[in-house]
């Protein structure tokens, strides 16, 4: 089977920004799952000083037909000033997991023509 599967990756401040932006992609049928981290260590240069804080992390799963517009919908919900939304496209993805992120992305495709 075809690898189709683009993990978004992002971090966030608080628990309730991550639920926020996680719970409008999977209202808008961008992604199919997320995982949350929470209270990761971020350890970073802002205004020539480092920093040290807690966020979140939040790992999303899309295909790459979707992609491209769930990072265009989490860059304009993010609150972040400078946020980092990057991706990661697998090459090796069971196949079982794939069947089922393909099968859920094409009802909702066919099911949004009608």
């Amino acid at each position: 089977m075809k690898d189709n599967l683009v993990l978004i990756y992002t971090t966030i401040s608080n628990n309730e920004d991550a639920y926020h932006i996680v719970n409008i992609l999977l209202q808008e049928k961008l992604v199919i799952c997320a995982n949350i981290f929470h209270s990761i260590t971020s350890m970073y240069y802002w205004e020539n000083t480092i920093q040290n804080n807690k966020e979140c992390v939040i790992i999303m799963k899309t295909s790459k037909y979707l992609y491209k517009k769930a990072l265009q919908k989490i860059k304009n919900i993010h609150p972040y000033k400078i946020p980092l939304i990057t991706t990661i496209h697998p090459d090796k993805t069971n196949n079982e997991f794939l069947h089922w992120m393909n099968s859920y992305f094409t009802q909702q495709h066919y099911s949004n023509k009608k």
